[in-house]
């Protein structure tokens, strides 16, 4: 719990001190009331609003939903499982390499969203090279352009970043630009994540802050991360 909570604060730019294991009292087995109210069981219902959305805008077709995280925080992995809960079977859409240790996913893609009757639901995910220390793995720089919309679809993290690449893209419309970041992060892993990477994440909220971009954190792995929740995924203890 500890180390999620010095994440986020240090993502935000919190200044405070921060919450370690020494100075925290130690966390109980269990809670006695959820921390937070989860709707169980209403999968179908919520799916269905996703499906009835509409956008009323004449120049936008798709909500369009940027996520970023370091490598291995299960960007792809959660962008399958969303086709997967639409398609009611089990997808490889974005491909996935957890154990390498570096990023898997080296080109600005866009995922789209299809029901299991083969329509396209309104909204897209764009998956990004994780984020590494040092001169590895994305660029702040390059991600900032992807929130207004510069990067074209295939452009390649690898290669120097400059705006005369031919894949970044001169004039983006609407269509093109973020209307969402989000911001994942594996809950077993989130404590021995670098300064360095965090600064690199810092940024990129702070730039789509200044673009009134929403933003959210996904948290995944939480049965990693507990034991608890490994066996019963409604549980939440101290730890997450």
């Amino acid at each position: 719990m500890a180390g999620i909570f010095n994440f986020i604060r240090d993502l935000l730019g919190d200044t405070r001190p921060s919450c370690d294991s020494e100075s925290s009292p130690p966390a109980s087995k269990e809670f006695d009331q959820p921390w937070r109210t989860m709707p169980w069981g209403q999968q179908d219902e919520l799916k269905q609003k996703l499906r009835n959305l509409r956008i009323n805008h004449p120049n936008v077709q798709f909500v369009r939903i940027l996520l970023v995280g370091d490598v291995g925080a299960g960007k792809s992995s959660f962008i399958n499982s969303v086709n997967n809960a639409f398609q009611n079977r089990i997808t490889s859409q974005a491909l996935t390499d957890g154990v390498s240790g570096t990023s898997f996913t080296r080109n600005y893609t866009t995922f789209y969203i299809e029901g299991n009757d083969g329509s396209t639901l309104p909204f897209v995910f764009n998956d990004v090279m994780g984020f590494e220390e040092g001169e590895a793995g994305a660029y702040s720089k390059d991600i900032i352009k992807a929130l207004s919309g510069f990067l074209q679809e295939g452009y390649n993290f690898e290669h120097a970043s400059a705006m005369n690449n031919p894949g970044y893209r001169s004039n983006p419309s609407l269509q093109d630009q973020t209307s969402c970041l989000v911001n994942v992060m594996g809950a077993s892993t989130v404590s021995l994540m670098s300064q360095d990477i965090i600064n690199k994440m810092r940024k990129i909220r702070e730039a789509a802050t200044k673009l009134n971009i929403p933003q959210v954190i996904i948290m995944t792995k939480p049965d990693a991360a507990c034991s608890l929740v490994n066996r019963d995924l409604k549980k939440k203890d101290g730890r997450v």
